[in-house]
């Protein structure tokens, strides 16, 4: 049996070896429990086509993986960052005579929360160790027909798990590709070269130990503790994807067994939160679903009060934008894994290098790239901010929306005149209308502004929220100043005449604030108008736009049951009830002598207002940011105010 021997290089799969829990070790506070994860005693194995008995020389043990933070699993699965259960704490692995010991640290996540139950109550006492061997020397059996013994002279522990058996004689690895180099001396020279099978695992009775003895830890210098807490928390970070975090805690001096626990915790809830929704019959992709559901998402977290969340969109609701970005490049067939938060947007961000336009106010494209997310959920945000700032204008204006930028023609009707008597056998006669046109044209205001990645980066929701709100309500301040200043300039019409002129009969002759006597004045001269071809107008006044200075009194004329104490006690005539007040600041300002105006809205054409047709409000146009680093959107308006007729509102000036 002694014969010629060599040595050779195979390779080996993860080996496991059963050992066991100390259930009275357990630590409520720190939620701790002590293990024995070898004795070193033997283990029937399976090698290269002989069984043989394998030992471990506690000796050659190298300790590094497991005093650096290895990770304590569920029965050895790795396949998702939730198979982690906890981690080995800090330098508390040891050999303590013939035993290896080591303190395990749980994780606090809820799903764990089971197991720990289970450990404390001394129902689950079975752990095993996944290691890997780096040298075994083969002894050769002394009589026939005994078995070889295989002694691990160098050999690593990589992982403790805990296991419902407390060893599986069908286990012998982790995973079927996972192999280890292995040098192997003084197998037979005559012995062919087989593939190695996996590794058979017997249990092993665990004598009793002295836990009390096995508590004493040696000193460790500080700087290696050190350098062995960066070492781990750099590791978990990077198999985490969270490198950024890992580097977070780093500086922030955070212990490692921490530092891990929630970083672990972290990339379980965003793989679980980040599962794209499903709608059957929706007529969307999964990339088309994620965008639709992050927007919803994104635009609620920043504005609740606004914005619905919906069902859909359950399963992203505490996701960050680096979250949505590596989604978005999941579904891009682009790999993230090691990569920071910033790199990750950054790459998110580049595949999505095209431009967008939003307009129109209605609907919004549902793609799941990150450039068209951002833009969708800016979009959503800069109209609800534009449709929620207040407009006064609408209520005394008419809108009518253009065609194109070009100069148009608006046209104002006269009345019909007056039906003609037809004799019997008489022909009808053509009435004869008459008009009058103003020019009219759409221009466009924009501003230019900018996303930078650390917005993104540091999931600033607030910032996202307030960039496109401000530039939403800015749009409806330059509606509103554009249809004030109609009434502002008194540029002239198209009959040289200014707007507000004695030629066009409509300044009242009477100055001073809203009062019974100014209101009866401006009521008689818009009643008197006439029409293009002089019929009678008759017009109601309906609105009475004011200075804010003006707003008191108005409301109490117009709005209250009794006139002011000038006319103490006299009941408002009837038709005062239905007229609404609208008062602007605006109108406080400049050369208006704190003037008022009485409108006969609806009846007649005043002032219209408008953009390009089917595209109301702001649009939102976006493309990849060439001045700074992040996405470049630029807010644009469409939009006109114009005096059509002068016939339909009165001025009369403040005292």
């Amino acid at each position: 049996m002694n014969g010629p021997s060599k040595t050779r290089n195979i390779d080996l799969p993860l080996q496991l070896r059963a050992a066991s829990v100390v259930p009275s070790s357990f630590d409520e506070s720190a939620r701790t429990v002590d293990v024995v994860w070898t004795t070193g005693a033997a283990v029937r194995r399976f090698v290269r086509g002989e069984i043989v008995d394998e030992s471990l020389d506690l000796s050659g043990a190298a300790l590094s993986r497991l005093n650096t933070g290895a990770p304590v699993l569920n029965a050895h699965r790795s396949y998702s960052v939730r198979d982690i259960v906890g981690v080995v704490v800090e330098g508390s692995a040891r050999i303590a005579g013939d035993t290896g010991v080591a303190t395990v640290r749980f994780s606090e996540r809820e799903d764990v929360q089971a197991l720990v139950g289970d450990v404390r109550g001394g129902i689950v006492r079975n752990v095993s160790v996944g290691y890997s061997v780096e040298r075994y020397e083969r002894i050769a059996p002394v009589n026939d027909g005994d078995r070889a013994e295989l002694v691990a002279r160098q050999w690593t522990p990589l992982e403790i798990s805990f296991v419902p058996v407390g060893a599986d004689p069908d286990a012998g690895t982790r995973a079927d590709g996972d192999v280890y180099q292995c040098e192997l001396t003084g197998e037979p020279a005559e012995m062919d070269k087989q593939e190695t099978p996996k590794a058979e695992v017997r249990a092993v009775e665990t004598p009793a130990i002295d836990v009390e003895k096995l508590k004493t830890e040696s000193a460790v210098d500080a700087v290696a503790k050190e350098r062995a807490r960066v070492r781990a928390i750099e590791t978990c970070g990077r198999a985490t994807g969270l490198a950024d975090i890992a580097r977070g805690h780093i500086d922030d001096g955070t212990g490692k067994d921490t530092a891990i626990e929630a970083m672990i915790a972290r990339a379980a809830d965003a793989q679980k939160t980040l599962t794209p929704s499903f709608a059957a019959g929706d007529g969307m992709d999964g990339g088309e679903r994620f965008g639709r559901d992050a927007v919803a998402m994104i635009t609620h977290r920043a504005r609740p009060d606004a914005f619905e969340f919906p069902e859909a969109a359950q399963s992203l609701r505490h996701a960050t934008f680096a979250d949505i970005a590596r989604t978005c490049l999941r579904h891009a067939g682009k790999a993230s894994a090691g990569m920071s938060n910033e790199q990750v947007v950054e790459a998110a961000l580049d595949i999505g290098r095209r431009n967008f336009k939003l307009r129109g106010g209605v609907g919004y494209q549902i793609t799941g790239d990150f450039s068209n997310i951002l833009a969708n959920s800016g979009f959503k945000m800069l109209r609800r901010a534009y449709d929620e700032s207040p407009s006064s204008h609408p209520l005394w204006t008419q809108r009518m929306d253009r065609p194109n930028f070009q100069i148009g023609s608006a046209v104002a009707l006269s009345s019909a005149p007056d039906l003609a008597l037809v004799p019997e056998h008489g022909e009808i006669p053509i009435a004869p209308m008459l008009d009058s046109g103003e020019p009219v044209q759409v221009a466009t205001y924009a501003n230019r502004v900018a996303v930078t990645r650390q917005v993104l980066v540091n999931d600033d929701l607030g910032a996202f929220n307030r960039l496109f709100a401000l530039q939403g309500r800015a749009a409806n301040r330059k509606e509103c100043d554009l249809n004030y200043n109609v009434l502002l300039d008194n540029a002239n019409l198209s009959d040289g005449i200014p707007l507000f002129d004695a030629l066009h009969n409509n300044i009242a002759a009477v100055t001073g604030g809203p009062s019974l006597t100014t209101f009866a004045e401006a009521t008689r001269m818009l009643g008197l108008q006439t029409g293009l071809q002089g019929e009678k107008l008759n017009l109601m006044a309906t609105v009475v736009v004011v200075p804010v200075e003006h707003r008191f009194v108005a409301e109490q004329l117009f709005m209250g049951p009794l006139f002011p104490d000038s006319v103490a006690n006299a009941r408002a005539p009837q038709f005062m009830s239905g007229v609404m007040v609208v008062s602007d600041a605006r109108l406080d300002v400049g050369p208006s002598n704190n003037a008022w105006y009485v409108m006969a809205a609806n009846q007649i054409d005043t002032v219209w207002t408008g953009g390009l047709n089917g595209q109301s409000g702001p649009g939102l146009e976006s493309r990849d940011g060439f001045e700074i680093l992040g996405r470049e959107y630029r807010v644009v308006l469409d939009s006109y105010a114009k005096a059509i007729d002068f016939r339909g509102m009165i001025k009369i000036n403040g005292a």
